[in-house]
């Protein structure tokens, strides 16, 4: 058929071009790269995946090789010479094939797009030996693309109503955390009071990296319902009065490409828009975004299970420091007796699954009881899940940690900020506000990056009962 033709195609231009590099004659490599590229985009996902499976298998190690090297400080050059030699041997060989693909028209896309198909062969491979093949691959091409991205290299634009058209499709259709509703709803959100901003890249010209969605208010808003009217309470037309111009609220940012996910795109984007923001509004000093939680619920339900099944259920403390075990007791004494009385149990196994039930229906938000009384303890758990749960010593929760990397604040956590089913699946309806405060941001920067450091403020910090940073006053 005319798809195994194609895959036929496909690995004789590989194997090819993978003579040509080396013999280190990439030069010549430009026309079979754009061959295996335009092959690759006709294939099935199921025959992308024996491609990906051959690139291991015949271009991954040359031979069998005992490798042994000895570096001597005393020498530094030629210790480093040794190093590079030793990666060259080291690397996959298919890597090279990489760096010539994005190099051809088109390269670097290809490669974006390439990364996709692999997260989508991710748990659904019918192959055996895929799941091991994937990440070996996924890390080589993660590698080259941090290199191309680089965030320097970044160009920030405003989106407005007069911005192309095929711009501003992209922005409305990569809008995931508060859905775009039509024209109108789009021309509100890039209208008066309303910025939205796009990070575009030379790698690939025209498609946005990084939307960056921002309500210029008159107060930091704690909950969707301060930002939701606002969205409509302008006509898209209306003349800003820079007297109602307090606050900076960034209420969405979105990074619309899978293939990118996971490349550290930089810690000065929300900086690069501040100083655009203040460049129309010299006064503007307040900035804070309201972001959501979204990995809370999985890890709390995930908590719970791990109590049930190894009949876990002490109650101690309400201890939420990085030290703390992810094991520890959800509740504190007076806690876990007052649950027990709100759930009409006697035992933690009935106590831990009704709270589950609970929280999974969502219909425990129209209950003034239940929302009264679980709200220190889901707010003390959410605390614990954003401040002390790490990954290599920096936040867990992705969005706080790009927050922090980017000089914010873990100002405030928010109850009851966002009541839509997405918001309670995500975190019980719980939110954050990061604060920015233009004079320190790099200084925290730097400093979350260097000693993992999480700076509060005092509203989050009387959560957990920890001091807080010594930050402005507001006005």
């Amino acid at each position: 058929s005319l798809k195994k033709m194609v895959l036929k195609a496909i690995l004789e231009d590989t194997y090819n071009l993978m003579k040509v590099i080396k013999r280190g004659r990439e030069v010549v490599s430009g026309s079979i790269a754009e061959r295996i590229c335009d092959s690759y985009k006709q294939l099935s996902l199921a025959e992308k995946e024996t491609f990906f499976n051959m690139l291991v298998s015949d271009h991954g190690v040359a031979e069998t090789t005992k490798i042994g090297i000895t570096l001597d400080r005393s020498n530094p050059v030629e210790s480093i010479q040794r190093l590079q030699n030793l990666r060259h041997i080291t690397q996959p060989q298919f890597a090279g094939l990489f760096r010539v693909l994005g190099k051809a028209q088109g390269g670097v896309k290809f490669m974006v797009n390439m990364r996709t198909d692999l997260s989508k062969l991710t748990g659904k491979s019918t192959v055996e030996a895929t799941p091991a093949v994937v990440p070996v691959i996924d890390h080589e091409l993660k590698q080259l693309l941090s290199v191309w991205f680089s965030s320097g290299l970044f160009h920030l634009q405003r989106a407005t109503w007069e911005s192309p058209s095929r711009l501003l499709e992209k922005v409305a259709a990569s809008e995931a955390v508060h859905p775009i509703l039509g024209w109108q709803d789009l021309k509100r959100r890039v209208g008066a009071y309303k910025r939205c901003f796009v990070f575009t890249h030379p790698c690939l010209p025209g498609e946005p990296l990084v939307i960056l969605h921002a309500a210029l208010l008159e107060n930091v808003a704690d909950t969707m319902e301060k930002i939701v009217p606002a969205l409509f309470e302008h006509m898209p037309d209306s003349v800003e009065d820079p007297a109602r111009v307090k606050v900076a609220n960034f209420y969405s940012i979105s990074r619309p490409i899978d293939g990118l996910s996971g490349i550290d795109l930089g810690s000065n984007i929300v900086r690069r828009v501040m100083h655009r923001l203040q460049a129309e509004y010299p006064k503007l000093q307040h900035f804070s975004s309201l972001s959501p939680i979204p990995g809370f619920n999985n890890w709390l339900f995930g908590q719970i299970n791990r109590h049930l099944q190894h009949e876990v259920f002490a109650r101690i403390l309400d201890d939420v420091r990085p030290e703390s075990s992810d094991l520890l007791p959800l509740f504190s004494d007076e806690t876990h007796v007052k649950m027990m009385q709100l759930f009409d149990v006697d035992n933690n196994k009935d106590l831990y699954t009704k709270l589950s039930m609970t929280l999974e229906s969502q219909e425990w938000i129209t209950s003034p009881v239940l929302v009264s009384e679980l709200k220190q303890p889901l707010m003390k758990l959410c605390a614990r899940y954003l401040f002390a749960l790490k990954h290599r010593g920096h936040a867990l929760d992705p969005i706080a940690n790009f927050h922090l990397r980017n000089g914010a604040v873990m100002y405030r956590l928010c109850w009851q900020a966002d009541q839509s089913p997405n918001g309670l699946s995500q975190s019980c309806g719980m939110m954050v506000n990061y604060r920015y405060y233009p004079e320190l941001t790099e200084g925290f920067s730097e400093k979350y990056y260097f000693t993992k450091r999480i700076p509060v403020g005092e509203p989050f910090a009387s959560v957990i009962s920890i001091e807080p940073d010594s930050l402005p006053l507001d006005p």
